[in-house]
């Protein structure tokens, strides 16, 4: 019978001690529509393709949570006026369990009058921050910048073509037998990019019929240093890719560096586009 009492006693005590934690919030909450987001870009910032596939939700700066759109959340607030902040989120170096809240988007901010169980939603356009830096975009529209034969074989190169893009152009490496293999490199030797620490991002979008590696070519007096991050599986459709050079920048501390594609796995396809190298 003790043992029964104490057991009832923490029940009323927990139950009493919860009811204070919403005892300022309405009863029933508003609802937020999250609906499938859009980019806007400006001329020298690219493409406005993207890949967001989550939006980190806070409101009057307490985070909600992360949410896969489409989604309709809940939100309770004791104030009249809710500001709801959205950022965005993707995956990381195309890895679908590394949900990262993308650093180069401009954070949403809206403001809604606190009604309940009433259904709020507005287009979510993310843009880039004012103080992102493209040292590179690429378009593959005329004359492009991956011209660097790093591996001597003039048979192999980037193309601009038309057919089977993304939009617009796009850049097509051919391999064509078993043995061919493509090294080439961005010709603008990238300088000044951060090697602190401070966030720096490759995207591309691409499609591929065989495994390609995306590194940086760095340069050292009169050495040239290779060195890829990643290889990327075959895709039949195009994809988009977020791919993190941060720490690889920092590890190697060089002056100048070049975007580097990769492959041996011929024969096949590599389509390449929207290629953008960010930082702050």
């Amino acid at each position: 019978m003790q043992k029964l009492f104490k057991f009832f006693l923490v029940i009323v005590i927990f139950s009493v001690g919860s009811c204070g934690l919403f005892d300022n919030f309405d009863e029933n909450p508003m609802f937020i529509s999250l609906k499938d987001p859009s980019l806007v870009t400006f001329s020298n910032e690219g493409s406005n393709s993207h890949k967001i596939l989550d939006i980190w939700v806070s409101a009057d700066g307490r985070s909600i949570g992360v949410f896969e759109m489409p989604d309709t959340i809940p939100v309770f607030d004791q104030n009249s006026i809710t500001s709801m902040q959205y950022f965005a989120g993707i995956r990381r170096n195309g890895t679908m369990n590394d949900h990262w809240q993308y650093p180069f988007y401009e954070r949403i901010t809206i403001s809604y009058d606190y009604e309940p169980e009433v259904i709020k939603s507005d287009p979510l356009e993310f843009s880039y921050r004012d103080d992102v830096v493209f040292s590179l975009v690429e378009n593959f529209t005329g004359t492009h910048t991956f011209t660097v034969d790093v591996d001597g074989d003039s048979s192999t190169r980037v193309q601009q073509v038309n057919e089977g893009c993304f939009e617009g152009a796009c850049g097509l490496i051919t391999l064509e037998t078993d043995t061919s293999e493509i090294e080439v490199a961005s010709g603008i030797g990238l300088e000044g990019l951060p090697v602190d620490g401070t966030p720096v991002y490759l995207e591309l979008d691409y499609k591929n019929e065989v495994e390609f590696s995306i590194g940086l070519q760095g340069e050292l007096g009169n050495l040239e240093l290779e060195q890829y991050i990643i290889e990327l599986k075959p895709s039949s459709e195009w994809n988009k890719i977020y791919l993190d050079f941060t720490d690889l920048l920092q590890q190697s501390g060089l002056e100048t560096y070049r975007v580097l594609f990769g492959s041996n796995s011929g024969p096949g396809k590599i389509y390449l586009d929207n290629v953008k190298l960010l930082h702050f």
